[in-house]
């Protein structure tokens, strides 16, 4: 059913697997609207470690992760906010069809099995305020393919002041953070903390 691959975690994220209650798969594979090109997109709920949890090294809410899949999994005490304010999204990961469960622990299982507890008058405002917003940009995009842009807007017109580099400069500041990435040891960063 799904490539999920908790072989790629590594460094400060190696708690993320045997700390994670709840892993679903989302977006359009989670509802069959799929094409054979679409995207892997996951999402879930965590326990973090104790250091995290109480703060001892570092504040934790979520962790996203987009290495050829989708990945987010929150801090249960943000799922559970995001929830009680009928967030959409919350929402959505809560009431997945269990079809696209990954990985449900006893503990995941008691808070789906709750989910109605986190469903309230807030549900109208929140859902209606998403829609209205993706009917807004649906507005917005029609509108943009119906009447184009025409001529590039220049700066003058947002009151900015022409750009000063010529394209010699901008080349060679291109080239030297190019340098500086090449030089850059990336295995470096699989053994940073999270911020």
């Amino acid at each position: 059913m799904s490539n999920f691959d908790w072989s790629k975690y590594k460094g400060n994220l190696k708690w993320l697997q045997k700390n994670t209650i709840f892993l679903t798969v989302f977006g359009s594979r989670a509802y069959n609207t799929n094409i054979p090109e679409s995207d892997w997109d996951y999402r879930g709920i965590v326990l973090p470690d104790k250091e995290y949890f109480f703060g001892f090294q570092s504040h934790f809410e979520q962790v996203e992760i987009k290495d050829g899949v989708d990945v987010v999994i929150y801090d249960i005490r943000k799922m559970f906010q995001l929830a009680a304010n009928a967030n959409p999204n919350a929402l959505e990961i809560l009431f997945t069809h269990p079809d696209s469960w990954v990985s449900v622990s006893d503990l995941g299982k008691k808070i789906i099995d709750n989910r109605h507890l986190f469903l309230s008058q807030k549900v109208k405002h929140s859902m209606s305020g998403y829609a209205f917003a993706q009917l807004n940009r649906l507005k917005r995009h029609r509108n943009y393919l119906l009447n184009p842009v025409l001529v590039r807007p220049n700066r003058s017109e947002f009151g900015l002041d022409e750009f000063k580099f010529d394209k010699n400069q901008l080349d060679a500041v291109k080239a030297l953070i190019q340098k500086k990435f090449d030089e850059f040891s990336w295995k470096e960063l699989d053994d940073l903390s999270l911020p």
